[in-house]
């Protein structure tokens, strides 16, 4: 998922957006109002996400899911 905006993760995994609400509301910002058209490595430095957290997160809400990480 690296390199990809928060937009098409959403749209290719919409499971994802689960994980983006629970880290909006951790560091009191709104992931898929304001940074939609940036890449999760952009918007996690802009907003003191670990990046490395947000994305296991990320790709462990799509594995429940039992979608095969493209």
């Amino acid at each position: 998922m690296k390199g990809m905006t928060i937009l098409e993760i959403i749209e290719k995994y919409p499971e994802t957006q689960a994980t983006f609400n629970f880290y909006s509301e951790r560091y009191a910002t709104c992931i898929s109002c304001g940074w939609l058209f940036s890449t999760v490595e952009e918007t996690a430095a802009a907003t003191g996400i670990p990046l490395e957290s947000l994305l296991k997160d990320l790709e462990t809400q799509v594995s429940k899911s039992g979608r095969a990480k493209q």
